[in-house]
This record gives C-alpha cells, structure tokens and sequence, in this order.
C-alpha cells in the first residue's frame, strides 16, 4: 500500500472517529425526580412538596434523585447542586435536562429505576395526575392543583422540543393537558396551596376565545415568575390544543412545565389506580449525520476504484 493511500485511510478514520465522538456526546440528558410522597400510592397523596414538612414549605430541603453536590449542570439555581436548592414554595415533581442537539429524555418510573434504582433503598418516585387535573372532561369540568404534577426543563442549546404524556398502561387512554411556560418560581416565602381551582371549567378541544382565556395566563395557581409559552390538551386540535406541544426552547433558559389529567375521563375516575401513572417523552429533532461520515465511505470508495485501476493496467 503507497503512501498517498495509507494517509487518506487515516484521515478518513480521524473525520469519522471525530464524528462518533460528537454522536456520544450527545446523549448527555439528565431527569431529576423528587423523592417526597414516593413509595405511597399512586393517587393517594399530594406530592411534589420541596421541603420535608410538605404544605408548610419549611424544613429540610427536600432530597431527590439525581441531584448532588457535584453535579456539573446546574439549572441555574441558588447553591452548588441543580435541584437541590430549589426553594421556590411552588411544588416540583421532576426536572429535565438536555445537553446537546437530538437529546430526548423520558420522566417516567421506568426510567427513574434504570438511572438511579442502584441506589441503596431507592422507591420509585410518584408519577401520577390521576383524578382529572388540568383537563376534565366530565359534564361540569373542574381540576385542582393538587391533583397536578410540576417541572422543570433546561436545554443547553436553543432547539425545537416536543413534550408528549401518555399513560404507563397502553390500554389506557391518555387524558393530559401540558401548559409550559419560560421562568421559574423563585418566590421563597409566602403561601401556596395546591388546594385550588386549576383551569377550572376549561373545555377540552373548545378553541373559543373565551375558553382559552382559561389557560393562557402567566400566574398559573398563583405561581409568580412564568411567561406563558403554550400548551396542549389531548384533544388533536391545534394550533393551542393537540396530543403534544412543541415550542422553541432557548439555550440557558429554564422552562416551568404543568400537566394533568388522567386515564379517565372525568376528575374521579380511575384516581389512585397505580396503572394511571403517567410518562412524559421529551424528544427533540433528529441530528443529521456528520459530513465526516458520508467522507470516509466516499474516501474508501475512490480508494476501491484506484485499486481496481491498477490491477487492469498492470
């Protein structure tokens, strides 16, 4: 083998090896999960509290999973840990984390279990909006915050995201609603019940004026701090409604995310039914593949034909 031949197989090999390490890298996402009520029934408690009293939003700080104080991608929050020093009163269930370009993510217990189920004396955490919150299709709709679960989500470079709810049992169906919104709650003291009205009297798949005046609001609960970005009801209309939201998220801004609903259709129905737990697929746009790639099976063709060649004239 010449020379000439040896250095273009190697530069090739460099450009794709180059190549497979930017894929790797990017499947850097990371799901926190809060611990407080895990190992109840699902349906049973209120859960998502960040303090160990709960409601009083004194005490401890709340624990969770994936969150220490040597994790290196912080949500831009007070202190050296990503979650962990939340102390917004605002209830917080989960928190997702992108780091690159086609990252996709799950909440789910499913994948709360393969991240962190290692743990010594892990319980799975509480995943459920069972009993109708956000949207409630019975004949006199009306959900409650309690009933709701709360995130956060922070990409590290600007890109289109999709948030898609189902429930864990595919048999079932899947009633949810997802409200999203950019800025966190950074309210520290003061009261926040999640005893109150949400979205009440909201029609799913009604896209009147009137009816969207329910849902788009920047003070959701009373939780202060948020822009209203959009949302989706399960209903397939759009552009506000759908079986999933898209939006935009912008490098370094944190997003707050509120969903509900449940496997039933009205607020009752199947609540603190374990198979009602929810799953939440983040996904966003798929990563081309690198040009290195496409140049190192374009190099080992031109190679194949100039070996080809000098066998014929020999």
């Amino acid at each position: 083998m010449s020379y000439l031949t040896r250095k273009a197989i190697a530069m090739a090999l460099a450009g794709t090896a180059v190549s497979v390490c930017a894929l790797s890298a990017q499947a850097a996402s990371t799901t926190y999960y809060n611990t407080f009520g895990a190992g109840t029934a699902v349906g049973s408690n209120v859960d998502g509290w960040t303090h160990t009293n709960g409601s009083g939003n004194t005490g401890a700080l709340q624990s969770w999973y994936g969150s220490t104080d040597a994790d290196p991608r912080p949500f831009d929050f007070t202190g050296t840990s990503a979650i962990k020093n939340y102390k917004g009163v605002a209830a917080l269930n989960w928190a997702v984390h992108l780091g690159a370009a086609g990252d996709s993510a799950q909440i789910s217990v499913a994948d709360a279990t393969t991240r962190y189920g290692s743990q010594a004396g892990f319980i799975a955490p509480d995943l459920d909006t069972a009993q109708g919150s956000w949207v409630d299709s019975a004949t006199s709709p009306g959900g409650w915050g309690m009933y709701s679960d709360y995130g956060f989500f922070l990409s590290d470079v600007t890109t289109t995201v999709r948030l898609t709810a189902t429930t864990e049992n595919s048999l079932l169906p899947s009633n949810f609603g997802i409200s999203v919104y950019s800025g966190k709650n950074n309210q520290l003291s003061g009261g926040w019940s999640h005893h109150q009205g949400w979205n009440t009297g909201y029609i799913k798949g009604d896209t009147s004026a009137a009816n969207l005046a329910k849902v788009n609001t920047n003070t959701p609960l009373g939780i202060s701090g948020l822009t209203f970005v959009g949302f989706a009801d399960g209903s397939g209309l759009g552009p506000n409604g759908g079986s999933y939201i898209e939006f935009t998220a912008q490098a370094g801004q944190v997003y707050s995310i509120i969903m509900g609903g449940s496997a039933g259709t009205a607020w009752n129905t199947l609540g603190g039914n374990p198979s009602a737990a929810y799953k939440l697929d983040v996904s966003t746009p798929a990563v081309p593949v690198p040009g290195a790639v496409w140049l190192f099976g374009s190099a080992m063709a031109g190679l194949t034909a100039i070996n080809r060649r000098r066998k014929m004239i020999a």
